[in-house]
């Protein structure tokens, strides 16, 4: 009896080695994925980072600064689809190896010292007068509506379709009359 006992016990840790062995080769398995997964991402972060290295402007280069980080992440919203603002300018001064100073617009409350990361260069005919800077509230762009397509009463509320400035009509989203 005690002998069949013993039998027992050392089938079925052979099972639990095997189920252990097959747990270890899936952990390395994953491992080696998530490895090159992260190899990659590094090459995409070094791609991205090291396409300014080889930018370069001199003084008098009309460029286009980008001067709003991306909108927050509200989906479907017209602050998320609408391009980042651009702002054309001449380059003043070469102030380190990566960092240009601007000449800005008068009364433009922005620092004018900027990382090449945010300028390229501007194609076309430079702009006759200087450009005007978009509207911002709470450091967000603020989109320009063209026009008013309809009202209604939604909940005691009214609100308004509104055409906003570079999207098509059907991208016309309702918005609430404070």
């Amino acid at each position: 009896m005690d002998v069949s006992h013993q039998h027992w016990s050392l089938t079925k840790l052979t099972s639990l080695t095997h189920t252990v062995d097959d747990l270890l080769q899936y952990r390395d398995e994953f491992l080696v994925k998530v490895q090159q997964r992260l190899r990659q991402a590094q090459e995409y972060s070094r791609r991205g980072y090291n396409m300014h290295r080889d930018m370069h402007f001199n003084v008098g280069d009309q460029v286009s600064l980008c001067i709003l980080q991306p909108p927050g992440h509200v989906p479907g919203s017209p602050l998320e689809r609408q391009a980042r603002p651009s702002l054309c300018s001449k380059v003043q001064e070469h102030v380190g190896n990566i960092v240009y100073k601007l000449w800005l617009p008068t009364g433009a409350r922005v620092h004018n010292v900027f990382h090449m990361g945010l300028l390229k260069p501007y194609h076309g005919a430079a702009p006759t007068r200087p450009p005007s800077l978009p509207s911002i509230h709470n450091g967000r762009h603020l989109p320009q509506p063209l026009k008013l397509l309809r009202t209604r009463l939604h909940h005691g509320t009214w609100h308004v379709l509104v055409h906003w400035a570079c999207f098509e009509e059907s991208e016309a989203t309702w918005e609430a009359l404070d």
